[in-house]
């Protein structure tokens, strides 16, 4: 019964369809609210392109007490407590999640704006390199521009 809303929004999701991706989660967790990937992944929509960190947080955190290791979960919930300006907390899960994950350009990047965030320079220079290495494409992103601009300027 959940296999098609799943297989569904893999499907929104890859064809950018974020918002039909969404609503195939919330069905999901309707029927299950213990599946940890569409708990997971409606909290990443929710905090990032909803920009609701807040209602997205309780949902996260359910998908990391279900997924306690899965660095995808631990993105998330780092990503979100970031956003949220809970800066420390965000650096510990972001830094398990790129050590789960290290060929993830996208959590890589997100621990170097993390450690940037803590002051942490060169960290976040290494971790920023990794994530370009993985994925050139990121360079063209804001979030990169942004964290090269606070690290060349050194301001923490």
């Amino acid at each position: 019964m959940l296999r098609p809303h799943l297989l569904l929004a893999e499907l929104y999701g890859a064809a950018g369809e974020a918002p039909l991706a969404a609503e195939q989660y919330r069905k999901i967790i309707a029927i299950d609210g213990n599946n940890g990937i569409a708990l997971n992944n409606l909290a990443y929509d929710l905090a990032t392109r909803e920009r609701k960190p807040s209602e997205a947080l309780p949902l996260a955190r359910k998908a990391q007490a279900l997924a306690p290791r899965d660095p995808t979960v631990l993105d998330t919930v780092g990503w979100i407590e970031y956003l949220l300006g809970n800066t420390a907390e965000a650096a510990k899960l972001l830094v398990q999640a790129a050590r789960g994950a290290p060929g993830n350009p996208e959590i890589r990047l997100h621990n170097a704006i993390a450690l940037a965030s803590q002051g942490a320079r060169a960290s976040a220079e290494s971790e920023l390199a990794e994530a370009l290495k993985l994925n050139p494409a990121l360079e063209k992103r804001a979030e990169v521009q942004e964290l090269r601009a606070k690290l060349q300027g050194g301001q923490n």
